[in-house]
């Protein structure tokens, strides 16, 4: 019988498993709702050549898509280090 004290730093494996689950669920749920206000936005760029319409079309697509992709690597990388 243990008496419930724990050494500062020290947690339960079966606390540590629902922590990491219900973390799990919160990132699912994150996910979702940013896949469910993820917005189409058609953009006509007009200009002359070398006027840099190309140059913004790829900024804006590293600045918005960057973001899901980075949250989606990380979410992979530790399903696969807990397996």
């Amino acid at each position: 019988m243990s008496s419930g004290l724990r050494k500062p730093g020290q947690i339960s494996d079966e606390l540590s498993d629902d922590c990491k689950k219900r973390n799990e669920e919160i990132e699912d749920e994150i996910m979702k709702e940013m896949i469910n206000n993820k917005r189409v936005v058609q953009i006509l760029l007009l200009g002359t050549s070398d006027s840099g319409k190309s140059t913004i079309a790829k900024q804006m697509r590293s600045v918005f898509l960057d973001k899901i992709l980075k949250f989606e690597l990380v979410k992979s990388k530790r399903k696969i280090n807990e397996k």
